[in-house]
């Protein structure tokens, strides 16, 4: 791993009729965008472990698109894995050389 960023409100929802929750979950977005920016991947890959990836991913691809439009970078790739084969990946020896960022949702 190379490396790591926690995103803990990434989970709430855009529309929440908390503001709280809005500006927690913005913020979240506004630090994994410049996390992109600063670390230009190719392809971010979500686990897909619930129905809450797909929320994920429609998020990701939004930030991968304004770092587009504002950084002039190429526009990553968002795709779900099953989160198997995640595991297995970070098992292999290639894992351990390649460049790895991770981010965390988890409280």
């Amino acid at each position: 791993m190379n490396d790591f960023i926690r995103l803990g409100n990434l989970l709430k929802r855009k529309q929440s009729p908390y503001e709280k929750e809005r500006e927690d979950k913005a913020k979240d977005l506004r630090a994994f965008k410049r996390f992109i920016m600063r670390k230009k991947p190719d392809i971010i890959v979500i686990a897909a472990e619930s129905r809450e990836c797909m929320n994920i991913q429609k998020d990701f691809v939004e930030c991968a698109q304004q770092a587009h439009r504002e950084e002039d970078m190429d526009v990553a790739s968002v795709d779900l894995i099953d989160p198997c084969l995640a595991r297995i990946y970070a098992k292999t020896q290639r894992a351990r050389v390649s460049r790895c960022y991770t981010v965390c949702t988890s409280e």
